[in-house]
């Protein structure tokens, strides 16, 4: 909120954002691998599928839009299971 200013050009006192509230999904996938009996490699590959609407409110007019903030992650990674037999 402190940059609304240099954005828009307006104090901050001129400038409204709003963000509604939007479903989200997030399906996944991970897989893991035995080096050893206590040594592993992991992997997950994770999409989050979310659209909130957005809206600008400034006194030259108000924009409203839905904003795709889906994305896509994928992490590796080791693991390590010190007690097991």
């Amino acid at each position: 909120n402190d940059e609304l200013s240099q954005a828009f050009g307006y104090s901050p006192t001129e400038v409204t954002i709003d963000i509604g509230n939007a479903f989200a999904v997030r399906p996944q996938i991970k897989a893991e691998y035995f080096i050893t009996e206590k040594f592993t490699v992991r992997t997950s590959l994770n999409y989050v599928f979310t659209n909130p609407r957005v809206t600008v409110a400034t006194p030259n007019g108000v924009v409203s839009d839905r904003w795709n903030a889906s994305n896509v992650s994928l992490a590796i990674g080791v693991g390590f299971y010190p007690f097991r037999k």
